[in-house]
Order: C-alpha cells, then structure tokens, then sequence
C-alpha cells in the first residue's frame, strides 16, 4: 500500500479540517511574530542597520508563513480513520506514521468535543479512551462525528454484550 493510499472503507477529514489547522497554525504563529517583533526593537535600539533587521525579519516570515501554510496541508493528506465491524484505527503522519488500532472490546467511553473555532467552521472531535491511552479523531463535520461517536458506542455495546452472553 503506497503511503497516501487508503484502505478499503477508509475516510478522510473534510476540507474544513484544514481550515481549522491553518487557523490553529496562525494563532500558535502570532506568539512568535510579537517575540520577533520584540527582538527586532531590541536589536534596532542596539543601533543595528535598520535593512538586516528588516530582512531578517521578511525572511522569518516569509518561512513561516509557508510552513504555515505546508504543514496542515501534510497533515490534512495523510490522515485517515476507518472504523471496520470490529476496530477502529486512526493514521496520521507523512514522516513519522501513527498507525493507532483500538478494537471496540477494548474502548472505555467516547467522548465529543469541539473549541471555538469547530464551532466556528462546524466540526467535532471525538475522544476515545482506552486502559492504555485515548486516541483521537480531530476535526470530523459535526453530523459525520456523532454519526460515529453513535456507531462506536453502538458496536462497543454489542461486544459487550456478546461477552456477557459467552
């Protein structure tokens, strides 16, 4: 299987998903754009020619911005989930690949969540614990999330239940 190829019945986030991870890029950027703005005024009042500062700091943004702009596109490309009749598994990651397969004997509780900005562009983020670690599925359109989180619950009951009748 080729590295963006998708098992059979594996889905990918919407595009929406990539929205968010942009927004979420340039809020983190922001910090960094005052700590450079902080460093040119500081080297500038070491009465540094003001071109190298400016220069300087073009460039810095410039990188950013295009790292802003390539790491959710990568990240949006090589995520998936697939929930089959008996697992779920979540993989994300273009240079270190995560691969997380949870069986649905093994799920805790499935939780919902969604911060300002799912609201915002209409997505949901489900939780899923197990004994071992919660695994995540970031950024699903809100009806396709709790379409899911319904569907694990549903699927984790049953399992359940067959274990009980075994």
């Amino acid at each position: 299987m080729q590295l963006t190829e998708l098992p059979d019945g594996a889905q990918r986030l919407p595009r929406k998903a990539l929205a968010a991870w942009r927004i979420e890029m340039l809020t983190r950027g922001l910090f960094f754009v005052l700590l450079l703005g902080a460093a040119g005024t500081a080297t500038l009042m070491m009465k540094v020619n003001v071109f190298f500062v400016a220069a300087g700091g073009v460039v810095v943004l410039a990188l950013a911005g295009a790292l802003m702009w390539f790491i959710p596109t990568l990240r949006y490309r090589f995520y998936f989930y697939l929930v089959s009749s008996d697992q779920l598994m979540v993989q994300r990651g273009a240079l270190f690949v995560s691969r997380v397969t949870v069986p649905f004997a093994r799920i805790q509780n499935v939780e919902t969540t969604h911060g300002p900005i799912d609201r915002w562009l209409g997505l949901i983020n489900i939780k899923i614990s197990t004994a071992a670690s919660p695994v995540y599925i970031t950024h699903l359109g809100a009806e396709t999330g709790e379409q899911i989180r319904d569907d694990v619950v549903a699927r984790v009951k049953a399992v359940r239940d067959d274990l009980v009748d075994d």
